[in-house]
């Protein structure tokens, strides 16, 4: 893994809650790891094996919001939970939640680790184990810039494309800067570099009611997969008028879902 130039590669994933930028990563990981349909990416045994057993170099962090006084311990939990997780795993998935969110100390810690291919050796090393970062994938993920994203998607009626979709990445990088530039961790030229760091930003558009019934779909699938493998089911079975009844349920603001996905799981389950 990794893009081959010493250093990971960074995706920067922003949008509303429930759009799917977990299920975009936990995807990325099934793939990478090959937890395939054969396994129906579930039930193994009785547990779920992604995350889990099953790509075990999958690794989701959470908690960034962290209060002023708590900003150093957060770099260090930062630091620790990436540099154990590499040592035992060089070939990962590294998923930061918030990480718009992270304080000044945590954020050159991070900083440090998508600039540079491994932690080095010098007396200097912040990391305190020698890792590498070239080999692995890094996933920032953020709620922050979703209006700019919601507003390029109702300006065209779709997902932006082409010169649009170009515009709305830069205006999403542009974001990024301009908050961190006002935080004042550092001068501008790290905050550049920090920017630069990331080699992609891919937005997540708002759901439709198409994009909704596709996930009611999807999820009474895997819900009848996971029920056979449980021996609770031998087959479940649904037609359209199910479908349209269970997004029927979910809140709408114009055309798209107030919380995007979210919402389906719990229609789904009452």
């Amino acid at each position: 893994m990794g893009d081959g130039r010493g250093k990971p590669l960074v995706l920067a994933t922003h949008g509303s809650p429930g759009v799917g930028k977990s299920m975009f990563h936990s995807a990325l990981a099934r793939a990478v790891y090959d937890v395939g349909a054969s396994e129906e990416g579930e039930w193994v045994g009785g547990r779920t094996t992604c995350p889990g057993s099953g790509c075990r170099g999958y690794k989701v962090i959470f908690g960034t919001d962290y209060v002023a006084r708590e900003r150093d311990a957060q770099a260090r939990m930062l630091r620790d939970a990436v540099t154990r997780h590499l040592e035992r795993f060089p070939e990962s998935i590294i998923v930061v939640e918030e990480y718009d969110k992270l304080g000044c100390p945590a954020r050159g810690m991070l900083k440090q680790m998508l600039e540079h291919g491994s932690s080095g050796t010098s007396d200097g090393n912040p990391f305190d184990r020698v890792v590498a970062f070239a080999r692995s994938i890094f996933i920032l993920e953020a709620n922050a810039g979703f209006m700019d994203v919601h507003d390029a998607s109702a300006a065209r009626g779709r997902a932006p494309e082409g010169e649009a979709l170009v515009a709305l990445q830069r205006k999403l990088r542009d974001g990024l800067f301009e908050k961190w530039r006002d935080d004042r961790c550092e001068d501008r030229e790290d905050t550049l570099k920090a920017v630069g760091a990331i080699d992609v930003f891919v937005p997540f558009v708002p759901l439709d009611r198409v994009a909704v019934k596709a996930i009611v779909h999807a999820q009474l699938e895997r819900r009848g997969r996971v029920k056979k493998l449980r021996d609770e089911l031998g087959r479940l079975e649904w037609d359209d008028a199910v479908l349209e009844t269970l997004v029927d349920e979910v809140e709408f603001e114009g055309e798209y879902a107030i919380e995007g996905g979210k919402e389906v799981a719990i229609k789904k389950s009452m």
